[in-house]
């Protein structure tokens, strides 16, 4: 689905569910946002076909995409553990004004995030994380202890 219409399919959830929605691209959007990073380097688990999708989805949603890693050609985001999440992070250069965005929700990232945090130089979100940002947000909650730990900058935006 293109970025344009995420708001109006979140929306949709919402109404259907009787309760509020949040879609994991929109959270990262507005994890980016609050980061105040509009360029962002991709670390992705999935095969080249699905991180092409994903790099066209965010140049699209207006985020300058630096490079992508791939961690692999298949789709491994179920398979990987922490250690090979931050295996590929520490590989990665990003640019002082961009984000990383960790991408597979079901990645093994958390641990490889707080492992990382000051190695790579740069704030990384993943779809967890920024789902959580999102829901503490909305609900007025403070940062949760794995928010704090795998991005400070974020949980400093609560």
């Amino acid at each position: 689905m293109p970025p344009v219409e995420d708001g109006a399919f979140q929306d949709r959830l919402s109404a259907a569910a009787g309760a509020p929605a949040i879609l994991a691209s929109r959270a990262i959007a507005e994890a980016l946002a609050a980061l105040g990073r509009p360029r962002l380097l991709l670390f992705s688990p999935y095969p080249g076909w699905l991180t092409e999708r994903a790099e066209r989805y965010w140049a699209a949603a207006g985020f300058g995409l630096m490079e992508s890693f791939k961690v692999s050609d298949t789709f491994r985001a179920y398979d990987l553990t922490p250690e090979e999440v931050a295996d590929g992070l520490g590989r990665l250069s990003p640019p002082a004004d961009c984000a990383v965005l960790i991408s597979g929700t079901g990645a093994a990232t958390l641990d490889a995030m707080e492992w990382m945090r000051d190695r790579v130089g740069a704030p990384m979100v993943s779809s967890n994380l920024a789902c959580a940002f999102a829901a503490c947000r909305r609900l007025g909650l403070p940062a949760t202890e794995a928010l704090r730990a795998c991005c400070p900058e974020l949980a400093a935006k609560l």
